[in-house]
């Protein structure tokens, strides 16, 4: 129940790497959600993850890819994915074996998993309650790699990764399809200027915020790819972005007027050329049948 956004700027002076969500949390399994911290947390000097669904969960992985990270120094991008996606798939085991098959009185993953060969019908039923559980399971990273490249990629169900480099942002959380959509409408592109980038990765908040659930708070951040800082905007700054781009005219008052004189016309000539095929009014019949 939250929208996470991550978006890659790159000129010539460096790469960012754009940080933006609300704080809206999951808790008690779905049931309940409030307002919390920000969505994100620093698992690598260069690494940041971003999480939508259960907090409790959700921070469980994030805290075991920081232990396998954190010591490293510059760390390869493919081995940042793999050191990633093991936590991420250590947590997901342990999470099942306490929260998912003590229901069905199944001691461990490995017994699971043999009830592929003895008992289909039961594994059926346990992996459908497992798939249910991994919708709330969505991890979202951001960094750069030893050469200070910028990267995204995502990490949600068994264990599926998702890269995000080529189109150079991404989003998880129920709010993401919303958020991708004002994305690709919006024309993001990484060699746009960064102000140009942070209002459409702002916006795409903000009208992410129409689906369910995703709160109105917005947090946003920046990374630079030559400076060990974390850059925050303010609520004041966010607020101003807000207020600009909810005074955006929807709609050309010229082109609503050129299409409606268009139709118009149409109208009149078709009116005119062709009067056998026109329709009396039904208002018109009613009176004249009075």
């Amino acid at each position: 129940m939250t929208v996470c956004i991550a978006g890659i700027h790159e000129d010539r002076a460096g790469s960012s790497v754009l940080l933006v969500c609300d704080r809206r949390i999951s808790i008690f399994g779905g049931w309940f959600s409030q307002e919390g911290n920000a969505k994100y947390t620093q698992v690598h000097t260069d690494w940041f993850g971003m999480f939508a669904g259960d907090v409790e969960e959700t921070n469980l992985m994030l805290k075991e890819v920081n232990k396998s990270l954190a010591k490293l120094k510059a760390v390869p991008f493919e081995t940042v994915v793999k050191r990633c996606r093991l936590a991420y798939a250590k947590v997901r085991k342990l999470l099942i074996e306490t929260q998912v098959l003590p229901e069905f009185d199944v001691p461990t993953y490995r017994k699971f998993q043999e009830l592929k060969r003895t008992d289909e019908a039961v594994y059926l039923n346990i992996r459908a309650k497992i798939t249910a559980a991994e919708e709330n399971w969505n991890l979202l990273f951001a960094g750069f790699d030893n050469r200070r490249a910028p990267h995204l990629f995502i990490i949600s169900g068994p264990g599926n990764v998702q890269f995000c480099d080529s189109q150079k942002y991404a989003a998880i959380g129920i709010g993401a399809f919303a958020a991708l959509v004002w994305l690709a409408f919006y024309g993001y592109g990484s060699r746009k200027p960064l102000g140009e980038l942070l209002f459409g990765a702002l916006s795409a908040k903000f009208f992410a915020e129409k689906a369910s659930d995703v709160g109105q708070t917005t947090v946003v951040s920046t990374i630079k790819s030559d400076m060990a800082a974390l850059f925050h905007f303010n609520d004041d700054e966010v607020s101003s972005v807000r207020k600009a781009w909810e005074g955006l005219p929807k709609h050309s008052k010229e082109s609503v007027e050129d299409l409606e004189n268009r139709m118009a016309t149409t109208y009149r000539v078709f009116r005119s050329a062709f009067p056998s095929t026109v329709r009396e009014p039904s208002s018109q019949k009613a009176a004249r049948a009075k």
